[in-house]
């Protein structure tokens, strides 16, 4: 399942662009909310262990979408705002970001131009950043 690459989330973190308002939808339409999730209540955990960066985020199956939590500190300020996203695949063993593929994509929208957050059904599926925010440092937690 694409969102075990949850685990891809912060660790593919980049420099924030700044956004401009659009409503640009995939080649398949807008994204569309997951109804009667077939696995409520699965949770995915992405833990940060290093040594500055610490922290989890936790995805949770609901009934309509998923909820996820961020709850990480040591992010360096001088390199934020961060972006953050779900990818095809997870952070490999080795650590190498560049094998988590690209961000997930059901409808094949594409990251340009940057997506609106008053709009999200336009956004890619996994670009969460993009539907609630560039996340700053030292600290933060979002829900």
């Amino acid at each position: 399942m694409h969102l075990i690459s949850l685990l891809g989330l912060l660790a593919t973190a980049t420099l924030a662009v700044s956004q401009s308002s659009n409503n640009t939808t995939g080649k398949l339409g807008d994204a569309r909310p997951v109804r009667n999730n077939p696995v409520i209540g699965e949770v995915w955990v992405a833990k940060f262990d290093s040594p500055t960066v610490k922290g989890f985020v936790t995805a949770v199956a609901n009934t309509v979408g998923v909820n996820y939590t961020i709850d990480v500190t040591g992010l360096p300020v001088d390199q934020g705002p961060f972006k953050f996203h779900v990818h095809l695949r997870p952070v490999p063993s080795d650590g190498n970001c560049a094998d988590t593929a690209g961000h997930l994509d059901s409808y094949l929208r594409g990251d340009s131009p940057p997506c609106n957050s008053a709009a999200p059904q336009t956004c890619e599926v996994g670009d969460l950043s993009g539907k609630y925010g560039t996340v700053t440092g030292p600290s933060v937690q979002k829900r």
